[in-house]
């Protein structure tokens, strides 16, 4: 795979949106790279019912363990003990893990049947490194 570096591996259960993208841009990522099919289909997929997972998410890290390099990020949202452990293999590797902040906003819509329908808005505002 013929990485521009730094790169960003994208490792959670939805697209990147606009701002996120621009805001990889201002940390001087030239590539973002997905999970996938597979992998993603596996991340968002996680077992409840498992005791451990760190077997389970075997594929995502020998994916980020072949194509990642020390300076690189990973963006890494979706389960918590998934996250942990992916955050945790990244920074003994010298990737960067970091997670998406957000401002939330909910909004009632009043409907003709005089029920009101709550709507969430999460606007990105910036990439967290985890632990800082």
């Amino acid at each position: 795979m013929d990485i521009k570096r730094p790169a960003l591996f994208v490792i959670m259960n939805h697209e990147l949106t606009q701002s996120q993208k621009e805001a990889a841009a201002a940390f001087g990522i030239k590539n973002i790279i997905s999970l996938s099919s597979e992998l993603s289909q596996l991340w968002c997929s996680i077992p409840p019912e498992l005791e451990g997972i760190r077997d389970y998410l075997h594929p995502i890290k020998k994916w980020v363990g072949n194509n990642g390099n020390p300076g690189d990020y990973a963006l890494i949202q979706g389960d918590p003990g998934g996250c942990f452990i992916l955050a945790n293999y990244c920074l003994v590797r010298s990737i960067v893990p970091v997670y998406s902040t957000t401002k939330r906003e909910a909004v009632e819509q009043k409907m003709p049947d005089g029920t009101v329908k709550m709507v969430r808005i999460f606007k990105h505002v910036k990439f967290r490194k985890y632990g800082s």
